[in-house]
């Protein structure tokens, strides 16, 4: 039997060349110079500095750094050289907008699809009511999501119902517009006879979209850009009538989880973690601002689940092309050092990357699950 569990950080979503976090603001600077005059106020209230600002000197701030203030800023519920609350929060949604927009844009590509093709035929062949594949993601993109949705219509055609199940009760975005499209919530598709595919998104994701009144999560495959709304289809929820606000948890050193959907995300990512034999990560790095799931990570695991070897890391350890061999080998050796001082001698380390794992090496993985 068995259980494997594939955990996704943001080194997945690199070979499909969507940006990385140092990288964001930049991007967002060049499509939007309004914005960069807003983090401009921002970056001189808060950083004093001494040289002149650009652009190049506030996107060298990490974004754990910057929404970790404006968190700070929001929960002190005071003024800050002239920023008001309200400032911080228009900021900070704003912020959360660009990012979103930067990222939502992009198609999977082919590694992408090769790896939700993989998952749905062992899913298929496990049969409607196994549990025993689960894709734990803490990024926001979503190519994967995507990618299962184009795949699963080709299946459906035969009347093999397959589905993404986000393990949390959301809504349709697109029933506000077709009050007849027929749509059932994620926790109840595998009940309601689909193939269901666990996609737990621990962070949120660009194609979530809350509602702050009712707390209401719509949901569309597809990324959609408010901006480019026009009239009569609006940003709203259809019970409130109040502007949704894009559901992605910021990469801050104060994340706040106690929305209920994310509690009974994160609640769904540990039991299946528990039940869990085989446990692969792919692109990874463990960074800091994730304390609360490597906690979860430490409280979940079984020990006598996992045999030796059945925790497995991929990523990258050769020279990318934007640098250098020397400086390449040693952020995998950090990444080496940070999972073994976690697990022990318990990994095992792929350092050929995500396509060529899933392209040579997921089958392997899979197969020991039946």
């Amino acid at each position: 039997m068995g259980k494997i569990v594939y955990i996704l950080g943001a080194g997945f979503s690199v070979p499909n060349e969507i940006p990385q976090q140092n990288s964001l603001i930049k991007k967002a600077f060049e499509k939007d110079p309004g914005f960069y005059q807003d983090m401009r106020k921002f970056y001189e209230a808060f950083y004093l500095p001494t040289q002149r600002v650009t652009a190049k000197s506030i996107s060298k701030v990490s974004l754990e750094d910057i929404f970790s203030l404006l968190d700070r800023s929001i929960k002190s519920a005071h003024r800050y050289r002239g920023f008001t609350v309200t400032d911080f929060i228009e900021l900070q949604n704003k912020l959360l907008s660009k990012l979103a927009i930067l990222i939502g844009t992009y198609e999977p590509n082919s590694y992408v699809m090769k790896f939700a093709q993989k998952i749905i035929d062992k899913r298929m062949v496990l049969g409607h009511d196994s549990d025993q594949i689960s894709i734990i993601s803490l990024n926001w993109d979503n190519l994967l999501d995507y990618a299962i949705t184009k795949l699963s219509r080709s299946y459906n055609r035969f009347g093999k119902n397959v589905a993404i199940d986000y393990c949390m009760y959301d809504y349709s975005f697109k029933k506000q517009f077709y009050p007849s499209l027929h749509y059932v919530p994620s926790i109840f598709r595998k009940r309601d006879g689909a193939y269901n595919i666990k996609l737990i998104k621990l962070h949120g994701s660009v194609n979530w979209n809350i509602c702050q009144a009712c707390q209401k999560v719509y949901v569309e495959n597809r990324f959609i850009d408010y901006s480019n709304l026009v009239p009569p289809y609006k940003f709203i929820c259809n019970s409130c009538k109040v502007n949704l606000e894009y559901f992605m948890i910021s990469p801050t050193f104060m994340k706040d989880f106690q929305a209920n959907h994310i509690k009974n995300i994160w609640h769904n990512a540990f039991i299946d973690l528990q039940e869990a034999t085989k446990i692969i990560f792919i692109g990874y790095s463990f960074p800091l601002a994730d304390f609360e799931f490597k906690i979860m990570l430490s409280q979940a695991i079984r020990r006598e689940n996992i045999e030796r070897d059945n925790i497995r890391v991929i990523d990258y350890s050769k020279a990318n092309p934007e640098g250098s061999r020397k400086r390449s080998s040693k952020v995998y050796t950090e990444l080496k050092e940070r999972y073994s001082s976690f697990f022990g001698r318990n990994v095992r380390f792929y350092n050929e990357g995500v396509v060529k794992y899933i392209y040579n090496e997921m089958d392997k993985d899979l197969d020991e699950i039946h």
